[in-house]
């Protein structure tokens, strides 16, 4: 990007690099890194309580296509797993899942990806009982967030006495310099007039 310094430069790339390895290698990664604890010492307890406290039930994030089978690869479920191993959530359902393909939105450019109606549109979520009050959609990346508003309009609709949440182990930051790798945030995803705005 016009005006970076080297070393942001290095740790763009980097960043970018990590996305990849998260797409492809989450498990691995989450072993090799400990993720799960890095996250715990990263967060700040209030942030941590909130999205994954011991109440909270974690829902994988379903990828851009239905699985073509159970064994198949799945990214955030994976994560989550590894995640209430290690006392972060109390516990995953795959609550969420594709009905049909959409474009995958982390590797496409902006007017390529799916708006939150055509994502909420390829989701099935039907409900099931035992599901407690809290709820934490759990994605990999989040870029503008279109994927992760339309999972939490499924699931408030689903489980319309739940409080749910979203939490995204990494963000894009589009026309950025990336100054550090760990930056932990709070923010909001809104919606409006089609389009998705995520803040920060």
């Amino acid at each position: 990007m016009k005006g970076e310094k080297p070393e942001q430069k290095v740790i763009g790339e980097k960043s970018r690099r990590l996305v990849r390895s998260i797409k492809n290698e989450a498990r691995q990664l989450s072993v090799k890194w400990n993720l799960a604890e890095y996250v715990k010492a990263n967060i700040g307890d209030e942030i941590r309580e909130q999205y994954l406290g011991p109440t909270t039930l974690l829902v994988p994030m379903p990828g851009h296509a239905p699985l073509k089978d159970p064994s198949s690869r799945w990214t955030t479920r994976e994560l989550c797993s590894d995640f209430v191993q290690h006392g972060l959530g109390g516990g995953w359902e795959p609550l969420i899942k594709r009905r049909h393909r959409v474009t995958k939105a982390a590797f496409a450019q902006a007017e390529e990806r799916p708006t939150v109606q055509a994502h909420f549109d390829s989701f099935l979520c039907e409900p099931q009982l035992g599901i407690g009050q809290s709820i934490t959609v759990f994605d990999d990346v989040i870029t503008r967030g279109a994927t992760m508003l339309a999972a939490i309009a499924a699931l408030r609709l689903a489980y319309p006495g739940a409080e749910v949440r979203g939490f995204a182990l990494l963000r894009t930051m589009s026309g950025v310099a990336i100054e550090k790798l760990v930056e932990p945030v709070e923010g909001t995803v809104r919606l409006n007039g089609g389009a998705t705005f995520r803040r920060p």
